[in-house]
């Protein structure tokens, strides 16, 4: 609906998208979306549970969850490395 609006209001496709981009990563939770930037700035490159933490200044447990919901939307994957071993993560090409 927002690209309709802007549409009609003679918004260049390319501006359209750029909002319809900024306005969808603002309403991302901040972990999540920090987490999300991690693995994009890998550019295809998968990182440890730990490693994302890290570098993000966050408990493991929770920049586990904030993984497990954008795996669940499809956005990144998951790759067990089986049991005792930190599963890698990586954004869907």
């Amino acid at each position: 609906m927002l690209l309709n609006g802007l549409d009609t209001l003679g918004v260049e496709r390319d501006t359209a998208l750029e909002v319809i981009e900024a306005v969808a990563m603002d309403s991302v939770p901040p972990i999540r979306r920090k987490a999300y930037e991690y693995l994009i700035a890998l550019e295809g490159d998968s990182a440890e549970t730990p490693e994302i933490a890290k570098a993000l200044a966050l408990p493991t447990n929770t920049v586990r969850r904030a993984l497990e919901d954008l795996t669940a939307y499809a956005l990144i994957q998951r790759f067990g490395q089986g049991q005792g071993k930190s599963d890698l993560w990586q954004v869907r090409p």
